[in-house]
């Protein structure tokens, strides 16, 4: 399929320097870059990153960075003693 895409003048450039220094077509460096691209947003993502909150805003600062924090064993609230 022909079509046709604007690119700004130095990424054109810079694309004909890459293509020509690998050894390639412009053609086929723009279709592995969208390959590439396409494929990288279609992999679904393992994992979710979750924050890590440490007090409230206007707090003073904690003693231990947050990432240190992060690797305490859990504590498990067993409610109210009595």
């Amino acid at each position: 399929m022909k079509t046709t895409v604007e690119l700004s003048d130095q990424l054109a450039a810079d694309a004909k320097r890459l293509a020509h220094e690998t050894g390639v077509t412009l053609r086929e460096l723009i279709e592995r870059g969208l390959r590439h691209e396409l494929r990288r947003r279609s992999r679904p993502t393992d994992f979710t990153w979750e924050p890590i909150v440490v007090g409230e805003p206007g707090d003073p600062m904690p003693e231990r960075a947050p990432h240190e924090l992060a690797y305490d064993e859990p504590t498990v609230d067993t409610g109210p003693t009595a």
